[in-house]
């Protein structure tokens, strides 16, 4: 890593940011929709096909495409899992409530396309929890989904389960180079500095598990960890650090004397 700051940083942008995703003939505003960062560029039309939360899981006698047919259609799912008992384990929450595994699903039953929303199913005179944000870009080295994938916010896209409707979705993802800063706090000289120094350390030796169920993030968002400290320049151990996901952050202590 270059001690000049900025640095160069692979960043992933949508070309087609203008109007990727539109539902029953007409363009969603920006702000209610997101492409999903494993998103496959290309576009795919036709008709949504409600699919429950996307899961196909004999083991729990679950499976959300039993009946459907969505070969060259779009599939139309809800974000993360059912509230039922089966789906209560947290190793369970991450497989079947993970996206690019509902994408995978979609793609194996013959969808064209993917369309994901928080929208849980709940009993009548249940209050449905708050919705998660819309996840935001980040580079993916995992490859695409092999299909056009695309969040979109509850108040667009829950009305959508309960009527007939089409969708047209267009995402077009590049990774572009370009400058980004990676200084984002500087802890002070001194007793206090080095106190909080500590605690980023150990917040840092956590696992990525434990990291995300400490900060409250949902699974399949990325988290943000600790890469490197410099002191005066010059940089400590890396591996005493520890990398959490692909994002880096690195903290400019100041002097020690």
């Amino acid at each position: 890593m270059s001690s000049a700051w900025p640095n160069l940083s692979d960043l992933i942008v949508d070309k087609a940011a203008n109007a990727p995703v539109g539902l029953v003939g007409a363009p969603l505003a920006a702000g209610d929709f997101a492409p999903a960062s494993f998103s496959a560029s290309g576009s795919a039309a036709g008709a949504l096909v409600p699919a429950g939360y996307g899961i196909s899981a004999a083991d729990f006698g679950r499976d959300d495409y039993a009946g459907l047919d969505v070969r060259g259609k779009i599939a139309l799912v809800r974000r993360f899992v059912p509230g039922s008992e089966p789906f209560k384990p947290e190793e369970v929450q991450r497989r079947y409530g993970d996206l690019r595994y509902k994408a995978w699903n979609a793609r194996e039953h013959g969808a064209a396309g993917l369309v994901v929303v928080d929208s849980p199913e709940i009993a009548a005179g249940e209050t449905a929890p708050d919705e998660a944000p819309l996840p935001a870009l980040r580079v993916d080295d995992k490859g695409d989904a092999g299909i056009p994938v695309a969040l979109v916010k509850r108040a667009v896209g829950a009305p959508l389960f309960g009527r007939a409707s089409t969708a047209r979705l267009t995402v077009d993802l590049a990774i572009e180079r370009a400058q980004a800063w990676n200084v984002v706090g500087k802890i002070a000289a001194g007793a206090a500095g080095m106190l909080e120094l500590e605690r980023l350390l150990r917040v840092a030796q956590f696992s990525k598990e434990a990291v995300r169920k400490r900060a409250g993030i949902v699974h399949d968002e990325p988290v943000v960890g600790l890469l490197a400290v410099r002191v005066d320049g010059r940089q400590l151990d890396r591996a005493v650090l520890g990398v959490v996901d692909q994002f880096l952050i690195v903290l400019d202590v100041g002097s020690l004397d």
